[in-house]
């Protein structure tokens, strides 16, 4: 197993790592020599500058999906942020 910390191939326990905010870590069990290169969803974190001082960003995405009720079951209850057509069981 190999690991890489923002590009950079690391040596030692991954567990003693750190990571700080923005860091793009990558496990691999590849052949010495292979590049690792980026994760898949690398491009879909949030940038250092995006993210609050708790790590997090800074607002939740919003679900626009409606309500939808499963027959047999009761309607849903909970509203969907962004969702006006949603309403609560009697």
């Amino acid at each position: 197993m190999r690991w890489e910390v923002n590009g950079k191939p690391q040596s030692g326990n991954i567990s003693d790592y750190k990571p700080a905010n923005g860091d793009i870590i990558a496990l691999a069990l590849l052949p010495k020599g292979d590049k690792i290169g980026e994760p898949p969803s690398a491009s879909e974190l949030a940038a250092p500058s995006d993210l609050n001082p708790t790590g997090a960003t800074p607002s939740a995405p919003t679900d626009t999906t409606p309500l939808t009720a499963v027959p047999g079951e009761p309607a849903p209850t909970t509203p969907v942020p962004g969702d006006t057509t949603a309403t609560s069981a009697p």
